[in-house]
């Protein structure tokens, strides 16, 4: 056991030494392999700032490269109690505070303070903004959301302060439904959207309610 630990720290010494040869400006450059491997060894151990910050990287970068390479960082399940201690602490404590306190990572007690909306803890960083003004509308909430580690809650929210958001749309009528029926999975969401005056995301989540939206992916598989 012990030579294995040995070996561990060895290999660990050596990823951080091919890792920290770029560690600095790398800030929309290529990544490499050992980078790529520094996050698949890391990514459920250490936080996504440590990662960032080790790397030379935004950590919105180095969520994008984890989503990438199929990384997740799951969430735990939350008690009732657990909830009510976090309201309760969460202004005075530290997050590694209340992670140690709750025995949950600091990620997920990030993520937890955004799902029940408490103000005040967690200010948007600039990159993060810059994401969801780029995506909002052409990627899902949930994938946004799980990009930038934040409920679709805080992004519903922040898109609307940003002035991201729209007024509700009309109701889909019955030409619509069968003009998306008849070409979706013939042409990209993209075009139908322009020619109903619809957004990207209304066509992608109206496939879905007319049970329409594997027609894409089978085309896809076809190819």
């Amino acid at each position: 056991m012990l030579d294995g630990m040995k070996t561990t720290l060895k290999g660990d010494a050596a990823l951080r030494r091919g890792v920290s040869r770029h560690a600095k400006g790398n800030r929309g450059m290529l990544w490499t392999q050992a980078e790529e491997a520094f996050v698949r060894s890391r990514y459920r151990k250490l936080t996504v700032a440590e990662i960032a910050k080790a790397l030379g990287r935004g950590e919105v970068a180095v969520k994008m490269r984890a989503k990438r390479l199929g990384l997740t960082k799951p969430h735990s399940h939350w008690t009732s109690r657990e909830n009510g201690l976090l309201r309760t602490h969460y202004r005075t404590h530290s997050t590694s505070q209340i992670a140690i306190m709750l025995r949950h990572t600091e990620n997920s007690v990030r993520y937890r303070i955004d799902v029940l909306n408490l103000p005040g803890k967690f200010d948007w960083q600039l990159e993060e903004k810059a994401y969801l003004r780029k995506w909002f509308g052409r990627k899902s909430q949930r994938e946004i959301a799980n990009i930038l580690n934040r409920s679709r809650n805080a992004i519903y929210d922040h898109a609307k302060c940003m002035g991201l958001t729209k007024p509700a749309p009309h109701a889909w009528s019955s030409d619509e439904d069968a003009y998306m029926k008849s070409r979706y999975g013939l042409e990209r969401p993209a075009v139908i959207a322009h020619a109903l005056g619809r957004s990207h995301a209304a066509v992608l989540l109206r496939a879905q309610t007319l049970g329409i939206a594997e027609k894409r992916q089978r085309r896809k598989r076809r190819r």
